[in-house]
């Protein structure tokens, strides 16, 4: 039986509320220019498709609490927090101060699915892309558990960027394949992921140095 979880829908009501309060604004002026309405109605198709595989038949809900926790730190619930979270680092890539940003990592594929409806309104709001990423990266920039087995949303402006990002993961693999991935290499690696992160270099020294958790 299919299933959708509470978040999912709130998004989408949040998404087709955009839709028609750009109709509004365009019923009032109708020489105006017709660009937000045609952004909004594209963002309420894809929200639509979203919702099809539930809407086609029999769904049951998923309990809030399969795809939400309250944050013991911020007393927030976990789907606000990653929300407010995903804006910040839309905004700081839309701006130019990061090439590549990354969400919080989410536990499960159901909660990062459940962010996508928001995340696509920010990549509109900021001018930027995000890419639902099932499989990270693992590198020694990071602790292991912090990313394995973790589904996450990266958030980029430039094409290019995502393409390095894949052919960084890529290379470690043939490394992996070669049984070379050790030393200088396994290091570059880390280093590579640094830099489309925007790191200095003396951070990602530190972050590597730092991190005695690795694969």
């Amino acid at each position: 039986m299919d299933t959708i979880c509470p978040e999912t829908i709130l998004s989408s009501i949040h998404t087709l509320q955009e839709f028609i309060q750009a109709l509004q604004k365009l019923a009032q002026n109708p020489c105006g220019s017709r660009d937000a309405a045609r952004t909004a109605f594209l963002q309420a198709a894809d929200c639509l498709e979203t919702l099809r595989p539930f809407l086609d038949g029999p769904s049951q809900a998923v309990p809030s609490s399969a795809v939400q926790s309250t944050d013991s730190h911020t007393g927030l619930d976990s789907f606000s927090y990653a929300c407010g979270a995903m804006d910040c680092f839309a905004e700081i890539v839309g701006a130019g101060v990061k090439k590549l940003a990354l969400a919080h990592p989410s536990p499960t594929k159901l909660q990062r699915d459940a962010l996508m409806p928001r995340a696509l309104t920010l990549c509109q709001k900021y001018g930027v892309h995000c890419y639902a990423e099932d499989n990270p990266l693992i590198t020694d920039l990071f602790p292991l558990s912090l990313n394995r087995g973790t589904y996450n949303l990266l958030f980029y402006r430039q094409p290019q960027v995502l393409s390095d990002y894949l052919a960084l993961k890529e290379r470690k693999q043939a490394l992996l394949d070669a049984g070379a991935y050790q030393g200088e290499p396994r290091r570059e690696i880390a280093a590579g992921f640094g830099r489309l992160l925007s790191y200095t270099d003396d951070a990602v020294a530190r972050l590597i140095a730092e991190n005695l958790e690795r694969e």
